[in-house]
């Protein structure tokens, strides 16, 4: 989960029909590793895949949510 403004958007975000402040927590209490994600974690994901320490990965799904998915 990275929170961006379109779940805070007053007209059509997430947050308005999931209860707000709670709705979010909610997200954030099934989240194992106890945080949101942040874009800097999704950015140092896709920096990894594009080095060359990730030359032998191929096609692979690669999971940035703090363990709320896992396969």
């Amino acid at each position: 989960m990275v929170r961006t403004p379109r779940w805070d958007d007053p007209e059509a975000g997430i947050l308005r029909d999931l209860d707000g402040e709670k709705g979010w927590q909610a997200f954030i209490d099934g989240i194992p590793l106890g945080r949101p994600q942040t874009a800097e974690d999704i950015g140092n994901a896709c920096a990894y895949l594009a080095s060359d320490l990730a030359a032998s990965i191929t096609g692979e799904a690669l999971n940035v949510s703090g363990g709320r998915q896992m396969h």
